[in-house]
């Protein structure tokens, strides 16, 4: 009956975080995008080597919406690398640390409404998980086995 139990947990856990966990979605990427969003940092790059004299900080007094592009670029790129939580992913974190692993995608996510949201129903299921086995339980060792 054990086995029965743990079988069936195992089985139920494992079709829940491969049904509600975030697939990374790293493999559809368009190349020119890419190439396009760095144009203007390669301008910038260009526009420093040629000229003789020309620095970063002297650039930006002069041409401000040109750096403000660059630096709206570099920020996009370092916010795309912290989308994620550290080791598991958010519904991981949910079901296995419960309300701690909601706070803690929260906080390392940057708020980020889907991973949070996946954090939610990793907890959902696991509290629902834990409720099933317990009323499972309760119903096998009080009213089966006569104890009651």
């Amino acid at each position: 009956m054990k086995k029965v139990l743990f079988l069936a947990l195992s089985f139920s856990l494992f079709t829940a975080t491969s049904l509600f966990a975030n697939v990374d979605q790293e493999s559809d990427f368009d190349e020119s995008e890419i190439y396009a969003a760095f144009e203007p940092v390669s301008d910038i790059g260009e526009r420093i080597l040629t000229e003789e004299g020309l620095t970063y900080s002297t650039l930006f007094p002069e041409n401000n919406a040109l750096v403000e592009n660059a630096s709206a670029v570099a920020s996009a790129g370092l916010n795309a690398s912290q989308q994620s939580p550290p080791v598991l992913n958010a519904f991981l974190w949910g079901c296995v640390a419960g309300v701690t692993g909601i706070v803690l995608v929260a906080v390392t996510t940057g708020n980020d409404e889907a991973q949070i949201k996946s954090a939610l129903i990793g907890c959902v299921v696991q509290s629902v998980s834990i409720s099933v086995v317990y009323s499972v339980a309760s119903f096998v060792f009080y009213y089966a086995l006569d104890l009651y």
